[in-house]
């Protein structure tokens, strides 16, 4: 199920949303962004409490959607993002919901894969079935291979929070995607923490600045 919230005046949401969330805490980083991110649009999965959402709102991108398994923190990030257009949410298990957000995407995405049990505030006991594998065979069928894929949480696989999915599978199921990937390991939590899958040449170069200039000459949203 998604949802977008009604729509309000630009100063209420910008100040509504500095207010409950900044400073911000998220895993993945702006530079992380503005090194691998690829395309307009941005996918999470695991809105948690709405810092990816906000990352990706200051990053620029024009499309931004994000799946919440727990009904309070999709609610929460429901009020926190309301009438921003850009930002799409969706509430369910993201391994049922990723397929429907992909309908009508041709494009390179920028995947933020962070969708696991974690115990309260999330409501989710670890030992729940990981909905990583079933996201990526998702992504595996989507017409573009050329996607950044950024999962956190590295340190994780193999144990029970993971529901003990092992590295190695999700390198295979990565190269599955893309066999031209590129496995690099990035600072999150710890160092190498977040694994990050990306075409061998990422999104920069000239193509990939004048996208970015062009993203930040008409976002509406602006830092406070």
């Amino acid at each position: 199920m998604s949802d977008t919230a009604p729509n309000r005046q630009a100063p209420e949401w910008r100040g509504q949303v500095a207010a409950r969330l900044r400073p911000y805490h998220c895993h993945l980083t702006l530079p992380h962004l503005r090194r691998y991110g690829r395309g307009r649009v941005f996918i999470e999965t695991g809105t948690y409490r709405g810092d990816g959402v906000l990352l990706a709102l200051d990053f620029g991108f024009e499309v931004i959607h994000s799946i919440e398994w727990d009904r309070k923190l999709y609610e929460d990030a429901r009020r926190y993002f309301a009438g921003i257009p850009q930002v799409r949410l969706w509430h369910g298990n993201s391994a049922e919901c990723l397929p429907d957000v992909l309908v009508g995407i041709r494009e390179p995405i920028t995947f933020w894969l962070d969708a696991h049990p974690c115990g309260p505030p999330s409501g989710e006991a670890p030992g729940v079935p990981s909905p990583l594998l079933q996201e990526l065979h998702t992504i595996r069928g989507h017409p573009v291979r050329d996607h950044t894929i950024f999962i956190d949480d590295r340190r994780l696989l193999g144990t029970l929070e993971w529901d003990y999915l092992q590295e190695d599978i999700v390198r295979e199921a990565l190269s599955a995607i893309n066999p031209r990937f590129r496995i690099r390991y990035l600072r999150g939590f710890q160092p190498r923490d977040i694994i990050c899958a990306s075409p061998s040449r990422p999104g920069r170069g000239v193509v990939g600045l004048l996208a970015r200039i062009q993203r930040l000459g008409r976002r509406p949203y602006a830092r406070s």
